[in-house]
């Protein structure tokens, strides 16, 4: 990125060079995005996207959490069970209590 200050052309940021047309299109997107920073802009797009992302990862991490919980808890309660010989129930709806 250029700017002309004080009759003087100043270099502020360089985000790349390619000749490729895919690259150059990918490099000005960067570019405008950049500027948009600099200016303080926000795309309320990316901020929507971004905010379903985080949405998202809470979400499997909260899932992951109580996952982690319930087979704590197995792993905790199956010795005394196996140990009060609680096993040999054959209700399977007991057995899952």
């Amino acid at each position: 990125m250029v700017e002309k200050r004080n009759g003087k052309i100043c270099y502020l940021k360089t985000i790349d060079i390619s000749s490729d047309d895919n690259e150059i299109q990918e490099l000005m997107i960067k570019g405008k995005q950049w500027i948009s920073k600099q200016l303080g802009q926000q795309d309320m797009f990316l901020e929507y996207t971004r905010k379903q992302d985080e949405k998202e990862v809470i979400k499997n991490l909260l899932n992951k959490v109580e996952n982690i919980l319930l087979n704590g808890t197995q792993m905790i309660l199956y010795p005394v069970f196996r140990y009060i010989r609680y096993g040999n129930i054959n209700d399977d709806i007991l057995k899952h209590l």
